[in-house]
């Protein structure tokens, strides 16, 4: 799918995390890091158990089009004169408000 905006994009990947993550949960945090760009990268995904809001546990999304959504996101949010965003923080609530931080 392409995305013509930052926003879309923000909400493909709330959708894709609401849907993936295993248990009732308080809050889903992923850590994106862009190394090459469209070629690799690493990312870290851990929520917080509604249960037990201090235990932090991690989950994976194998699907490209995730990825592919993180590198579309990049190219939306780029800046002059800084390029890409080197790593993306995304934080999801569960009551749907999300905050997201780029390192460039």
């Amino acid at each position: 799918m392409e995305y013509t905006n930052p926003f879309e994009c923000y909400e493909a990947i709330g959708k894709w995390l609401s849907n993936a993550v295993p248990e009732p949960w308080d809050r889903i945090e992923v850590y994106f890091e862009i190394i090459e760009m469209d070629d690799v990268w690493e990312d870290c995904i851990v929520y917080f158990p509604k249960k037990s809001p201090l235990i932090e546990k991690q989950f994976f999304i194998d699907d490209f089009d995730f990825t592919d959504c993180f590198y579309q996101l990049a190219r939306l949010t780029s800046e002059e004169g800084k390029g890409f965003f080197k790593r993306c923080d995304f934080v999801l609530n569960n009551d749907g408000r999300y905050k997201v931080d780029f390192q460039y």
